[in-house]
């Protein structure tokens, strides 16, 4: 039934997801290949009538196949449980794909090194599910097609920000990246989509922006943000010396790592992620192994080697005595 191109764009969707289970490679890399992946293929092929909505016009070939018709799931045909995984890798054109992707290098990225690859797609795939169907519940019958990873964005926007609201990242608005803390970035762009959907709620497919799935997704990434992510619960600063770990940062990308623990050391649940993140790459200065925190402020290699990044404890005061 599907082509063979649409077959390819599965392949690489499930290449992605795969990717993202290993726990090897970062998944958001990988989503925004595979997005862009799905794009190209869709640039190729024919006209055809969508499956579900055959009297509705024509469209390339990977929009017709894989982008979400509702009748597919009115009739519990598995192609529309198919439909409602590959509709979020399915772009109408390059500025909607182009837009998607700026978001998810801007969030995405610095949310997956806090929580960790499969925690980030696990709340990517589930709130874009969440929010397709959100948006299917205004439109459903609609002879609309219902394609993009819109509503997988808004839902790692909204598990950003509820789960570590004052990161301050670089924030795309209006063409520029402005840096802002996350809280005020997802507020500002889920304002955007109610003063949208105010403005549009009258006109036939909505502009042809699914604002209610922009919604929808960022809703469930506050639930799930909260389900999935366990930030650290310490009250004070995290007692690691900083200057202790500079030795452990022998390439470019760890020194970032360690560049975000320095701005965030007054952010016990900030601070801690970056932490984490920053022993997945450090590297032992003695022998170039890979290392491991241990217990008490303990660092050691592969070889063996140990070294103690406590902060080191004042020596308490002793008061003189007058003879």
């Amino acid at each position: 039934m599907l082509s063979n191109l649409s077959l390819l764009a599965i392949a690489l969707i499930v290449a992605a997801i795969v990717a993202g289970l290993s726990n090897r490679v970062l998944v958001s890399g990988a989503l925004i290949l595979a997005n862009l992946g799905v794009f190209i293929l869709s640039l190729f092929g024919s006209q055809v009538p969508a499956l579900g909505f055959e009297g509705s016009g024509l469209y390339p070939t990977i929009q017709a196949e894989l982008a979400l018709a509702s009748p597919n799931l009115a009739n519990l045909a598995p192609l529309g449980f198919l439909q409602l995984l590959t509709s979020l890798f399915v772009h109408f054109d390059g500025f909607h794909l182009l837009g998607n992707m700026l978001v998810l290098v801007a969030f995405g990225l610095p949310f997956e090194q806090r929580i960790g690859s499969r925690r980030f797609l696990a709340i990517y795939l589930a709130g874009g599910l969440i929010a397709s169907v959100v948006q299917l519940t205004t439109t459903w019958g609609a002879p609309t097609l219902l394609m993009g990873a819109s509503g997988s964005i808004f839902a790692i926007l909204g598990a950003f920000a509820i789960r570590y609201p004052n990161q301050v990242i670089a924030v795309p608005l209006l063409f520029v990246f402005l840096p802002m803390r996350v809280v005020f970035g997802a507020i500002a762009y889920i304002a955007f989509q109610v003063v949208f959907l105010a403005l549009y709620q009258d006109v036939p497919g909505f502009g042809g922006t699914a604002y209610y799935a922009h919604i929808g997704g960022a809703a469930a990434g506050i639930v799930l943000g909260l389900a999935i992510v366990r930030p650290g619960k310490a009250k004070g600063p995290v007692a690691v010396d900083l200057q202790a770990l500079v030795p452990f940062a022998r390439d470019a990308s760890t020194k970032t790592v360690w560049d975000h623990m320095v701005k965030n050391h007054d952010e016990p649940a900030v601070f801690q992620a970056w932490l984490d993140r920053f022993f997945r790459t450090a590297t032992c200065p003695t022998c170039g192994q890979r290392v491991a925190p241990r217990a008490a402020g303990k660092v050691v290699c592969m070889q063996n080697h140990s070294f103690d990044v406590r902060k080191p404890t004042p020596a308490p005061a002793v008061a003189a005595r007058q003879g």
